[in-house]
C-alpha cells in the first residue's frame, strides 16, 4: 500500500490482513510523495514514484523478498509505470514527456526519449503495453490524444483522437486498450490494430484507475465524484462482451 504523503510503503500479509512493516521511502532531502506502485513479480522488485519539485521526482526500486529499498533513482521524475516480464523491461513514463526504459534485471536506466518534444504540455501520467508489436499507449493529462510510440525507439507512430486521459490498460485477450477521461467522464474502448476508438462509454462522474477480471471478459473502474458532490465514489462494472 502506498502512503503519499508520507513518502513510505506498507507491506500487508494479505492471508491474514495484517502489517508487515512499513517501508520508509523519503527522506529530509528527497520529500517526494508516493504516487504509483508497481510490481515486477518475475524479478520481484516493486517500482514506486516519488514526486516532488520540478527536477526532483525520484524512482525507488524496492526489493520485495528482502522488503527494503534497494535504488533510488533521482532526476528521474516518473510518474507511472509498466512492466513487460517477457522482454525484461520496465517502462515509466514522465510529467516531462518522457518515456524511460529500464533494464528489468538491474532496474537502471537504458534509455530516456522525449516523444514529442514540440509539444511542451505533455505530462504523462501512465503507458499501457502491446508487446507482442512492441508498441505502448500513453496517457496524458494536460494534452488531448492517446499516444501510440514505439518501445524499443520511443518514436511516436500515431495520435488516437481522444480528450485528455488519466490511465490505459490494454487487455490482450480483445486486442483492446482502455483509457479514462476524468474532465470527459467518459471511457474510451479502443482497437489495438486500427487504432480506432470502437466506443465511448460516457460516466456519471470522473473514471480513474481500471482493473480486468481474470477471465478478462469485465473491466472494473473506480470513478471519483468532484468534491463538492454529495456523493460517494464508486466502482463501474463494464461487460466487455457486449461491446
Amino acid at each position: 500500500l502506498g502512503n503519499a504523503l508520507d513518502g513510505s510503503i506498507t507491506v500487508m500479509d494479505t492471508r491474514t490482513n495484517k502489517e508487515v512493516k512499513t517501508i520508509q521511502l523519503s527522506d529530509a532531502k528527497t520529500r517526494a510523495h508516493v504516487r504509483e506502485a508497481v510490481l515486477d513479480k518475475k524479478h520481484q522488485r516493486l517500482y514506486v514514484s516519488g514526486i516532488a519539485s520540478k527536477d526532483e521526482g525520484v524512482l525507488w526500486v524496492i526489493d520485495t523478498q528482502k522488503q527494503e529499498l534497494v535504488h533510488t533513482l533521482k532526476k528521474m521524475d516518473p510518474v507511472g509505470f509498466a512492466v513487460d516480464e517477457g522482454s525484461d523491461k520496465v517502462y515509466a513514463v514522465t510529467g516531462k514527456g518522457e518515456l524511460i526504459t529500464l533494464d528489468g534485471k538491474t532496474s537502471q536506466e537504458l534509455s530516456r526519449v522525449k516523444v514529442d518534444p514540440r509539444e511542451p504540455e505533455h505530462y504523462f501520467l501512465n503507458i499501457a503495453l502491446n508487446p507482442a508489436k512492441n508498441v505502448g499507449f500513453i496517457a496524458d493529462t494536460n494534452t488531448a490524444d492517446v499516444l501510440v510510440v514505439q518501445l524499443d525507439s520511443g518514436k511516436l507512430i500515431h495520435r488516437i483522437p481522444t480528450p485528455n486521459a488519466i490511465a490505459a490498460l490494454y487487455n490482450p485477450a480483445r486486442n483492446e486498450v482502455y483509457v479514462t477521461h476524468r474532465n470527459a467522464r467518459q471511457i474510451s474502448v479502443i482497437d489495438a490494430d486500427t487504432y480506432r476508438v470502437k466506443h465511448s462509454v460516457k460516466t456519471g462522474a470522473m473514471p480513474n484507475s481500471m482493473v480486468l477480471s481474470p477471465d478478462s471478459k469485465t473491466l472494473y473502474v473506480s470513478v471519483k465524484q468532484d468534491e463538492k458532490a454529495n456523493k460517494a465514489d464508486y466502482v463501474l462494472k463494464l461487460d466487455l462482451t457486449h461491446f
